[in-house]
């Protein structure tokens, strides 16, 4: 029972338990090649490799049958990993073996020798020899039941002695699972009392992936690489605001819809938001990608100048033709009043009525087709919707102004008035008693903004804090990229090729002429296509994926409010992949495009999941906001006393640091995870902490 019992605990952790050298190879990666055969008799050994298991384990078996020990180990494995192990031998008579095996869980290899009795070996990271030896002596001191413990260089797999030899089995129990430790993570793992050289804080850590530009489109690859290397910045700088110019062309001209029969009808519309540090890189990539927008714009203000002489001529045509009118109407005017009968009197005002109605109509004046505005109040941006019916670009260069417009009475208005405009086909009425009624309907806004950590963060921190700020606006931001500005960047710079721009405007232009073969008289949502029926399978396993978290009690939720959102993120994906894919430059033309193919919905599905890493990182503000505190006491720790508690780092008052006690305390946990603090002992009325010894060292060198 006893044996089942370690087992079931084993499995429980994740081990996996490997009965034979061929499942270890498999288990563990090495190679055949890598194992050393050793015959082991008194003082003398012998040692032998060969090019297969079998011809190594027919050698030790005739070996062993001379009753010599025989044991196969790896010396190449942890080599090539660049680990040292740790192996402590443990005798538990005093402890109970599921509470032993739990407080083990963290080691890589666990093989049972006897009754009660283990070997265990951690691999840790190389980095000092001293420290290694260091951390063996610890376990041998501070673990409990350790009888013995060493640092070894090998992968060692005992095999049986020669009364009982099986050809595949081992000799004991034993149970693999590789998690390399790093001597940090063994001192906190095993809470041992020795001090070893501190893990590094970074306040940019997190689980942002990088772009995985080859989940693009060809034109969108192609485009992201080029501007990434030109202006040396991630690529995900170049990818923000061209994945959003492209989805506010396409607009209202097609959308997409998960299933025939579903009543949710998506725009292909997106915000997103560049957070990068000053000198990033964010802003010259941006500024370069609104000339895709040049041919559109140059087109549209020709067309508005021909419109406009075009009434202007038709306004001096009415204006001659009312002098002429209104010497007919008086003319009609004393016929009526002539007449004696009040029927036929009544009747021929109504018809002089309707013809001067006809003939006072006035000539629409054109209005000017807007892509894009850079600034916009409340009811001009009203107004500017309200003319454009595709939609338009909301493309800032800093986020900081548009959040200015937020604030006060006026930006809660705003606010409520973005909310409507994500969707699409929201409506939205201004009454007012000087300018009278403007009305809107199908509201179309993409929007695209370049800002600082320090500016976005602090209204990300009131959202979670469920403060007013916490309305559904940053919710709806669907794409927040934060990279890091070290991965994928190039280090030579070079000039975007015109002929890109050329291509990339090609698109615009084909896109904005595009009808996607619907009727002109068709409705909004009627204009829509669906996802295949294998697309819609990937959709909806991603979706069942990304809804995961609701059984999370650790997930905040307005994070679960925001992933919620992202219901229409692949959808929107997809179709603007799919449309981007169906452009031919050669012909000038995009499409048609019948469905979403399942291609373009799992590119959309790896994208989103990239996205989602980022979003992850931008509303776990807190752990960033306490690495960034653990970093300054860190540069300023030796102004502490040599054993302090959080209340007298709050009351240094250090530039940049709340006082708040609470956040110092969160702060200081940070460094205990790094081995930077630990709790000092026999501390009787409040918790204090002394410093590692190796960075006060430091300090003074």
């Amino acid at each position: 029972m006893k044996i089942k019992a370690c087992i079931s605990t084993l499995r429980k952790l994740q081990f996996n338990r490997i009965k034979d050298v061929d499942e270890l190879i498999e288990i563990t990666g090495m190679v055949y090649e890598d194992l050393i055969y050793g015959v082991f008799n008194g003082e003398n050994t012998s040692r032998k490799t060969f090019k297969s298991v079998a011809e190594g384990k027919n050698w030790l078996r005739v070996k062993n049958n001379e009753r010599k020990n025989v044991l196969i180990r790896n010396d190449v494995w942890p080599k090539n990993r660049e680990l040292k192990g740790i192996q402590g031998t443990f005798e538990i008579v005093n402890v109970e073996e599921e509470k032993f095996l739990k407080s083990v869980s963290h080691a890589s290899v666990i093989t049972k020798i006897g009754e009660k009795k283990y070997i265990v070996i951690w691999f840790v990271c190389l980095e000092d020899e001293e420290q290694h030896v260091k951390l063996a002596d610890a376990i041998k001191a501070e673990k409990e039941g350790c009888t013995s413990a060493k640092v070894i260089s090998y992968f060692p797999i005992r095999l049986p002695g020669s009364k009982n030899w099986k050809q595949n089995a081992f000799a004991q129990m034993l149970w693999f699972k590789y998690q390399p430790l790093t001597p940090v993570e063994f001192v906190l793992k095993n809470e041992l009392k020795v001090w070893v050289s501190p893990s590094k804080l970074n306040a940019d850590e997190g689980t942002r992936e990088s772009l995985p530009i080859d989940s693009l489109p060809a034109l969108m690859q192609e485009t992201v690489r080029s501007f990434s290397k030109a202006y040396c910045c991630p690529p995900e700088f170049a990818f923000a605001p061209l994945l959003t110019m492209i989805g506010s062309v396409i607009g209202h001209k097609i959308h997409v819809k998960p299933e025939k029969n579903s009543d949710l009808v998506i725009a292909p519309n997106f915000w997103a938001i560049s957070i990068g540090d000053s000198g990033a890189g964010k802003s010259p990539v941006h500024l370069r990608m609104r000339e895709f927008f040049c041919p559109l714009n140059d087109k549209a203000l020709s067309d508005y100048e021909d419109a406009i002489e075009r009434y202007e001529a038709l306004k001096k045509i009415r204006k001659e033709r009312e002098k002429t009118v209104s010497k007919h109407i008086r003319q009609r005017i004393t016929a009526i009043d002539k007449t004696l009968d009040p029927i036929e009197k009544r009747k021929m005002e109504e018809l002089l009525a309707s013809e001067v109605t006809e003939n006072s109509r006035q000539p629409q004046k054109p209005t000017l087709v807007r892509y894009t505005t850079n600034k916009a109040t409340y009811a001009a941006l009203q107004h500017i919707l309200g003319e454009n019916h595709n939609g338009i670009l909301m493309d800032l260069e800093e986020l900081k102004l548009f959040i200015y417009q937020l604030r006060g009475s006026k930006g809660f208005e705003y606010r409520s008035f973005l909310l409507e405009c994500n969707s699409g086909f929201g409506q939205h009425d201004i009454d007012r008693l000087n300018t009278g009624t403007t009305y809107a309907s199908n509201m179309l806004l993409s929007i695209f903004a370049t800002t600082q950590p320090s500016v976005i963060y602090p209204h990300i921190r009131n959202t979670l804090k469920g403060s007013e700020e916490n309305d559904g606006l940053w919710q709806r931001f669907n794409i927040l990229l934060h990279p890091k500005t070290t991965d994928n960047v190039s280090s030579a710079s070079g000039e975007v090729e015109v002929s890109l721009i050329s291509k990339v405007q090609s698109l615009f232009s084909s896109i904005n002429r595009c009808d996607f073969g619907f009727q002109p008289n068709l409705g909004l949502k009627e204009r829509s296509v669906c996802l295949s029926d294998r697309a819609l399978g990937v959709y909806k396993q991603w979706y069942r994926e990304i809804t995961s978290f609701k059984s999370n009690k650790d997930v905040h939720n307005v994070y679960q409010n925001y992933l919620l959102k992202y219901r229409t993120l692949v959808p929107k994906l997809a179709l603007l992949f799919e449309v981007v894919e169906s452009f031919d430059d050669a012909k000038q033309v995009v499409g048609p495009i019948k469905s979403v193919s399942e291609t373009s919905a799992k590119k959309a599905v790896r994208i989103a999941k990239f996205l989602e890493s980022h979003a992850r990182h931008v509303f776990d503000v807190r752990t960033n906001v306490d690495t960034a505190n653990a970093i300054l006491i860190l540069k300023r720790i030796d102004r502490l006393p040599s054993k302090f508690s959080a209340r007298d780092i709050a009351q240094k008052n250090w530039s940049g640091l709340n006082t708040n006690t609470d956040e110092v305390n969160r702060a200081i946990m940070v460094l205990e995870s790094a081995l930077v603090v630990r709790k000092a002992t026999n501390c009787r009325q409040k918790p204090l902490w002394e410093v590692n010894p190796y960075i006060t060292e430091a300090g003074a060198q």
